[in-house]
């Protein structure tokens, strides 16, 4: 993967950087699972996994731009740290890193039929992802205004003169494995003849070296945070109201949070100011509602022994949430509920079948992501969901 910025894109000609990364990966797993039927009501499933990572990466990020080598953040104590946005490419020396990890990790779980519409169950079960590099430059080390220094990113924020430059970059671009230990407590149920289902589930779960994904308006980072846990209740539900309508849904109610986060990424406000790194101990992740709603109504009607008409209309609900990684105020989305519809005419066979729909109806701005704007500090860009969106369509089987 080669990217850069040609000669004369941002400095004068002769100018320039090019950045170049070679990557290997390799890795096997072993997995299986049984169960056992101990008695008409009560199934018992335990499950294994063997997981073994090996990847590589060699960095050549190359810059004659001298510009990008000044220590802004230090230069007249941080005067100048606001102009590090410009600083687009910072030279690195050429590294290279490896990484080497396995994971075992369980499941068991017990389900008991309590009748012929309600069963319950619990299950315990570790996860594992695999960790790895970040083939750009925005490792701590090789960010605009960050050019290459000594961090211990272990420690995520402490400098550590015993690294050497190598060990510094490599610790840099690497993120670790994440774990997790997720239990489950809940029941699957049928009720009112068969014509509501209803499913519930509480669940707590925690993460160890969570890997937070962080967007700075060109790419995405990857780093760890210390830990993470939620817990909440989830359900859905599929009511057959009348042979002709039925309710469809779900919805959830968590508490999700960072146990642990001392090296997340400082907000525009504190990096203007030389401040790369924050603590988010105890905060929501972004991206995280606490309450999530979903579902739709769905009628159908015949018309005729080969035609019938149906009508939709769908809503999806949540509550605010944050879209920058630095949980930066100016990244939240606030709570919304939007609507989409629509109604139509099909084939009994379903043949051909003709709608008219519309998506977002009531035009509500959703942001799916809030950033610094690159090279412009103070200033903040979002990608919009769709606005209102409305059309027809038509299907054809054959």
């Amino acid at each position: 993967m080669i990217t850069g910025n040609a000669p004369g894109t941002f400095f004068a000609a002769g100018q320039a950087s090019k950045d170049s990364y070679i990557y290997e990966n390799s890795g096997y797993a072993f997995f299986g699972n049984g169960t056992w039927h101990a008695n008409d009501r009560l199934d018992i499933t335990a499950g294994i996994r063997y997981t073994k990572e090996d990847k590589s990466a060699d960095y050549n990020i190359d810059s004659n731009d001298p510009f990008s080598q000044l220590p802004l953040g230090l230069i007249a104590s941080g005067a100048f740290a606001g102009l590090a946005s410009l600083q687009t490419s910072p030279g690195v020396v050429p590294f290279d890193v490896d990484f080497e990890d396995d994971n075992i990790s369980f499941a068991v779980s017990a389900s008991y039929e309590v009748s012929d519409a309600l069963n319950v169950y619990a299950r315990f079960a570790q996860g594992y992802k695999s960790g790895g590099f970040n083939l750009n430059r925005n490792g701590p080390n090789t960010a605009p205004g960050t050019p290459d220094r000594t961090a211990d990113y272990a420690a995520l924020v402490a400098a550590d003169p015993s690294l050497t430059t190598l060990q510094s970059l490599q610790n840099a671009v690497t993120f670790q494995p994440e774990t997790a230990d997720a239990y489950e407590l809940g029941f699957k149920s049928r009720w009112l003849d068969q014509r509501l289902k209803l499913d519930v589930t509480a669940f707590y779960q925690t993460l160890d070296n969570f890997q937070a994904n962080s967007f700075n308006g060109t790419v995405f980072t990857i780093r760890n945070a210390g830990s993470l846990e939620g817990k909440g209740l989830e359900l859905d539900y599929n009511f057959r109201i009348t042979d002709n309508f039925s309710a469809t849904g779900g919805a959830t109610f968590q508490d999700i949070s960072y146990k642990t986060f001392l090296g997340a990424s400082g907000t525009a406000a504190q990096g203007a100011v030389g401040v790369r790194t924050q603590d988010l101990s105890g905060e929501k992740p972004n991206f995280v509602s606490d309450v999530v709603l979903t579902g739709s109504f769905d009628y159908v009607q015949p018309i005729s022994a080969k035609h019938e008409v149906s009508a939709r209309l769908g809503y999806r609900y949540r509550s605010d949430y944050t879209t920058g990684q630095d949980n930066d105020a100016i990244t939240t989305q606030g709570s919304f509920v939007t609507l989409d519809g629509s109604i139509g005419i099909q084939s009994v066979n379903g043949i051909w079948a003709f709608d008219i729909w519309g998506k977002n109806i009531t035009d509500e701005t959703i942001a799916s992501v809030i950033f610094d704007t690159p090279l412009q500090a103070g200033s903040f860009s979002a990608f919009l969901e769709a606005p209102a969106t409305y059309g027809a369509t038509l299907r054809l089987k054959y």
